[in-house]
């Protein structure tokens, strides 16, 4: 028996036959069509977050999302109290976005808008992939304005 904390090296022979015996039992890469989706739910019909509708229309958007190139998406998030913050996130789509999002963990909750960002306008490393104050969006694209502000002065236009 191996003491803990020490380690067995293998030998050019070993990692072939490893190798090998993956190649013999691997077996294929799941595709779209392993994903079988129940009911396709009415896309306009509100669900709710978790229950097997919301999980069967993510999957499903998802899945429409991969055959888009990779690109760089905003999200921005609010909740009753306003802004909550906003990310720059890499992928395939405003769904792939959120997701992703949720992966990293820096997904404050609350109702989540995206676009995606033109390819001159992406943000430096620094602020990807990570929530973002106001401030530090403010420094990226200067002075932005959330939904409930631009809603705001809209309201004080009308008649």
């Amino acid at each position: 028996m191996k003491e803990e904390g020490t380690y067995e090296f293998m030998t050019a022979g070993d990692i072939r036959k490893f190798v090998d015996e993956l190649k013999k039992n691997a077996k294929p890469m799941m595709g779209p069509e392993d994903f079988k989706v129940s009911e396709q739910p009415d896309d306009n019909k509100p669900v709710e977050p978790g229950s097997p509708e919301w999980q069967a229309r993510v999957t499903k958007l998802l899945l429409e999302e991969t055959d888009k190139p990779m690109g760089w998406w905003y999200l921005s998030y609010a909740g009753e109290g306003g802004f909550r913050g906003g990310a720059v996130i890499e992928a395939r789509g405003f769904t792939g976005a959120a997701y992703v999002a949720n992966i990293l963990k820096i997904s404050p909750g609350g109702q989540v808008m995206g676009a995606p960002i033109p390819s001159d306008q992406v943000p430096g490393e620094e602020y990807r992939h990570r929530l973002l104050t106001k401030d530090e969006l403010n420094k990226v694209w200067g002075d932005m304005e959330t939904l409930g502000e631009l809603e705001a002065e809209d309201e004080g236009c009308r008649p």
